[in-house]
């Protein structure tokens, strides 16, 4: 799908850290091999070899490891580029993947293989950047080997910038010390235009900046978003999804077996979540629908909506640390009552205008009462907020009768657009500024460990307002 083009300026479609960073210096990669299995390794120096299929990858393998310490050993004699690794393997830990990927100086990729029936999902949020089933067959191996230089690529374009977090012990310790919730975070409000993309596309970026396993999916049943703010191609999408869904479910109940399989599974949820570039599948995205007729299909209405979307968050709340859901305004949809039924919390965005702040009044009443969702699920988020437009917090609170989450001020420099519309991806990877600090103190409510990440990016400093804003105060002061 095509998408709005974005502003072409050289000078400002990357951020300053990125200029210069190119692809590797030279066409030829140095590669470890670590399979327990001879004859898996022997499939990956076959297709290697001069002549082979994948010689055109200009990868070389330069040894071949029988334990993990004598991967980091050759990784670190030969300064490899790159791993295939097995967890198998003598004296594997899933730390060693992270290790070898956050190495000063040079970042090395590892690929892992697993074997049918393992859980491979903790591979990917170790680091790894691609997984694979065992035994190696030649043809896999060889599309394996023919993807490893573009994603060495991308990792090294990533360390590179200044959005590269290194990582240390005393990083890991702060996480794991660090009092938080694995949850689902639901953005919503009766109201459009008040910010629940922005919203939920940076704080899911700011706690992938920190560390956590995240999953966006964007259930806006007008037509999704959420992959512009990401720069993500919507290859697949929650219709996709929901059909396969409808298919299975409707098979099922053909054959009615005596102990049916579950439908929605890690590995289907995985199929159709797009990892957001440059965050080693930290953050990945199921993109919204393409169209509005496909929010109308039978696979995304009623029980059967209704039934998908309460196993999609299930599933995907079991795989990631955090499930956020970035909802469309009718909770008449089937998908956007379930979402908000599964929910831990539910983020509403308000801007200072009174009929967005009735709009909320009226419409969460009959989610309480006939529904029956739990009111303390229901916070406020301020956003787009300036007490210069003449409404008061403290009378939103009131008034709603619900608690604030945050506060997001006004954009006065608009700095979130240029972000979105000049450089295509969320504030908070531009750096600290008031209005990414704001939406990262959002997230560290969820996430404390972000915290220190975020300061060690400069942030949550006392910050001047923008030019913009010492304008307007200095007008209306007159």
């Amino acid at each position: 799908m095509d998408a709005f083009p974005l502003h072409q300026d050289p000078a400002a479609a990357r951020p300053a850290a990125l200029a210069g960073v190119e692809a590797p210096p030279t066409d030829t990669f140095t590669l470890v091999l670590g399979l327990r299995s001879l004859e898996d390794n022997t499939v990956f120096q076959r297709v290697l070899e001069p002549g082979g299929a994948a010689a055109h990858t200009g990868i070389k393998v330069v040894a071949v490891a029988r334990t993990a310490q004598q991967v980091w050993q050759d990784v670190t004699h030969y300064d490899a580029d790159m791993v295939v690794l097995c967890r198998h393997i003598e004296g594997f830990q899933i730390d060693l993947i992270p290790q070898l990927l956050h190495r000063p100086g040079k970042p090395t990729i590892t690929t892992c293989g697993y074997v049918a029936g393992e859980d491979s999902l903790d591979l990917f949020s170790a680091g790894a950047v691609s997984v694979f089933p065992l035994p190696a067959a030649p043809q896999l191996a060889t599309q394996i080997c023919a993807a490893l230089p573009g994603l060495l690529r991308q990792v090294l374009v990533h360390r590179g910038s200044e959005n590269y977090v290194a990582q240390s012990q005393a990083m890991t310790a702060t996480v794991a010390q660090a009092s938080w919730t694995k949850s689902v975070i639901a953005l919503w409000s009766p109201k459009g235009g008040v910010g629940k993309t922005t919203i939920a596309t940076n704080v899911a970026v700011a706690l992938a900046l920190g560390g956590a396993k995240v999953l966006l999916v964007d259930v806006d049943l007008t037509r999704g978003s959420a992959h512009n703010h990401l720069n993500i191609r919507p290859d697949k999408n929650l219709f996709g999804l929901a059909a396969r869904y409808e298919s299975a479910a409707q098979r099922q109940a053909e054959h009615q077996p005596a102990l049916p399989e579950p439908i929605m599974t890690p590995r289907l949820v995985q199929e159709f979540a797009l990892p957001m570039p440059g965050t080693y599948n930290k953050l990945m995205l199921i993109p919204g629908i393409y169209e509005m007729p496909q929010g109308g299909k039978s696979c995304m209405n009623d029980q059967m909506g209704l039934r998908f979307m309460t196993d999609l968050v299930d599933t995907a709340r079991r795989i990631y640390d955090f499930v956020i859901l970035d909802l469309g305004i009718d909770y008449n949809k089937a998908p956007v009552l379930a979402s908000l039924k599964e929910a831990d919390h539910i983020l509403i965005p308000v801007i200072p205008d009174r009929s967005c702040i009735d709009n909320v009044k009226y419409a969460i009443q009959p989610l309480c009462d006939v529904v029956g969702i739990g009111r303390d699920k229901f916070q406020l988020v301020f956003n787009a907020w300036t007490d210069e437009a003449g409404v008061a917090r403290k009378d939103a609170v009131e008034w709603t009768g619900l608690p604030s989450k945050g506060l997001i001020p006004f954009d006065d420099d608009f700095v979130l657009k240029q972000a979105l519309n000049v450089r295509g991806y969320p504030l908070v990877l531009d750096g600290p500024n008031r209005i990414a600090n704001a939406l990262v103190e959002l997230a560290t409510q969820f996430y404390p460990p972000l915290t220190p990440v975020w300061r060690q990016r400069g942030g949550f400093r006392d910050e001047q307002p923008g030019l913009g804003r010492r304008v307007a105060t200095a007008l209306f002061r007159r």
